[in-house]
C-alpha cells in the first residue's frame, strides 16, 4: 500500500501545488517533511477545504495506517473521480429517498436505505440505479 500513499502525495501536489506535508524548500524544510510523515502525522489538506470529495480521497490515500488505505480497484471507484454522468445518476437515484426525508422526520429505515443504496454505487461504481428504481418505501 506505500504505493497508493505515493499515488496519493503525487497527486495532491500536482493538485495544490503545494506538498500536502508541508514546504520543504531547504535541508532543514526536508528533514521536517520527512518527521511528519515518518511520525504518521495525518496532512492538514487545507488546500481541498472546499473541495470535501477530493480531500476525502487525499485523506483515504495517505492513511498513516496502510491496512486503512484503499487497493488501487477501490481507489479507483471513489465519487471524486465519477463522471458527470456518473454523479447526475446517483443523485437522481437518491432523489426521492432525500426528497422524502426532508418531508418528514428522518427515520433510521429511510437512511439505511440511503446507506445501501451509496454502499450499492460504491461497491458496483458506473451501475446506478435508473430513478424509477429507487423508493422509500
Amino acid at each position: 500500500t506505500s504505493e497508493i500513499w505515493s499515488i496519493g502525495v503525487s497527486l495532491y501536489y500536482l493538485m495544490a501545488a503545494v506538498h500536502p506535508y508541508g514546504p520543504s524548500h531547504s535541508d532543514s524544510g526536508q528533514q521536517m517533511l520527512a518527521d511528519r510523515i515518518a511520525s504518521g502525522t495525518k496532512p492538514a489538506m487545507k488546500e481541498f477545504d472546499d473541495r470535501p470529495l477530493l480531500k476525502d480521497f487525499f485523506c483515504m490515500l495517505t492513511n498513516p495506517d496502510p491496512t486503512c488505505r484503499p487497493t488501487a480497484t477501490e481507489a479507483a471507484r471513489h465519487p471524486s473521480l465519477w463522471t458527470l454522468s456518473d454523479t447526475v445518476r446517483f443523485l437522481k437515484g437518491c432523489g426521492q429517498l432525500i426528497l422524502d426525508a426532508t418531508q418528514e422526520s428522518v427515520g433510521r429505515e429511510t437512511i439505511d436505505k440511503i446507506e445501501k443504496l451509496w454502499s450499492d454505487i460504491w461497491t458496483n461504481h458506473g451501475h446506478t440505479p435508473d430513478p424509477g428504481q429507487v423508493s422509500a418505501e
